[in-house]
């Protein structure tokens, strides 16, 4: 790889580690104190059992002030906006109610501590949980993977409701079944819920389509202005180790995207799904390319 697409690299893995480290309650937050604003010096929850602090942390736009800056005036200092609190509750109810907790309760309480300084507590009830009572998947009957992808479901008969987890198993279904070359694959969900005995019935409709197979990649090579191409479709196809006919594949189409990056001979590169050529068995792929000098000196 020559130095230019290294550091490209760097800075996309750089960008991407940042962009997943910050939770977006907080890096939506105004942490800005205005002269008489109240600042956060701590954060509490009460009541809470099913799930933890640092859960419910990352729900809410209330944050403290760093302990640098309580301690040593270094640092960042928080404040409380006037609606910050009521966001905070309706964020946190609906958090609850995707876990199960439809009957949640949150209240919360502003403790003054001397000056502008404030301490948060959210007060909780949980109330009784949502149990899942029966979870039906169909359309899976005659699948080689239908009896991992049935081993792999996360929410389970029996245990507490848990949108996420139900919303992660449709993902999952999906994600296998275009592995396997279904690269038509839908879901259709639904489930309900009975308030009186705090219980819910879900199910998941698999609509897997047929399976369609790799055909020929569309090349398109963008050349530099002084010389003509520096590597050959024929040797593009064979770092991309798509063989047309292949069963289709995700993670084998997300392979060819890192081959040809890694060759670091492209300005930019592009892999995606041909649509006007693409059937419900055949996938052409449109390969866009930008060379790069071959050899440079920096």
């Amino acid at each position: 790889m020559n130095n230019r697409a290294a550091r490209a690299a760097t800075i996309a893995l750089f960008a991407t580690a940042v962009g997943c480290a910050v939770p977006t309650s907080l890096s939506a937050q105004d942490v800005a104190c205005d002269l008489g604003d109240r600042e956060v010096r701590g954060l509490d929850f009460q009541g809470n059992r099913a799930l933890d602090d640092s859960d419910l942390r990352v729900r809410v736009s209330t944050t403290p002030s760093d302990l640098r800056y309580r301690l040593l005036r270094f640092g960042t200092r928080r404040c409380l906006s006037g609606a910050q609190l009521a966001r905070d509750v309706v964020g946190l109810r609906r958090y609850y109610r995707d876990r199960g907790f439809y009957q949640v309760q949150v209240d919360t309480s502003v403790q003054a501590l001397g000056g502008n300084a404030i301490n948060v507590t959210f007060r909780i009830e949980e109330g009784a949980p949502t149990i899942v009572r029966s979870y039906d998947v169909t359309g899976l009957d005659g699948l080689a993977d239908s009896a991992d992808i049935m081993r792999g479901l996360r929410l389970r008969v029996g245990e507490r409701w848990d949108l996420g987890l139900y919303q992660a198993d449709q993902d999952s279904i999906v994600a296998q079944l275009r592995n396997s070359g279904y690269f038509r694959a839908s879901v259709v969900p639904s489930f309900d819920r009975v308030d009186s005995t705090v219980s819910a019935t879900a199910a998941i409709r698999v609509i897997p389509g047929r399976q369609a197979r790799f055909g020929e990649s569309v090349i398109v090579v963008d050349t530099l202005d002084d010389r003509g191409q520096q590597i050959s479709d024929e040797i593009v196809r064979r770092v991309m180790n798509i063989r047309t006919g292949q069963l289709y594949s995700d993670r084998a189409v997300v392979d060819a995207q890192r081959n040809l990056f890694q060759l670091g001979t492209y300005r930019y590169l592009e892999v995606v799904t041909d649509t006007a050529l693409t059937t419900d068995t055949l996938v052409v792929l449109s390969v866009r390319l930008t060379e790069d000098y071959m050899r440079q000196l920096d």
